[in-house]
């Protein structure tokens, strides 16, 4: 959900980063299912974190917070599976 009140960069840099994150969970699946491929999932992941830092840096004060706290939980959920 796109939050109100946005400028045109501003909901272009959101909806980046948000089909970002939906690609990345979606690659990240894959690769567990792929025999468990951690390095491919570590390698997701600090690019879903790098994706997200860029957008926390660049988004003025109208940050999504919805959307990075469903970074945040799905992070934490993947660092859980894997036990880190």
């Amino acid at each position: 959900m796109i939050p109100f009140l946005l400028n045109l960069q501003e909901v272009k840099i959101f909806e980046s980063v948000d089909m970002k994150f939906r690609s990345l969970k979606e690659k990240i699946h894959c690769s567990f299912c792929d025999s468990i491929n951690t390095k491919d999932v570590m390698m997701y992941l600090i690019e879903l974190l790098l994706k997200t830092n860029d957008y926390v840096n660049t988004a003025d004060k109208n940050i999504n917070i919805n959307l990075l706290k469903n970074v945040n939980h799905y992070i934490i959920h993947l660092l859980n599976v894997l036990n880190i």
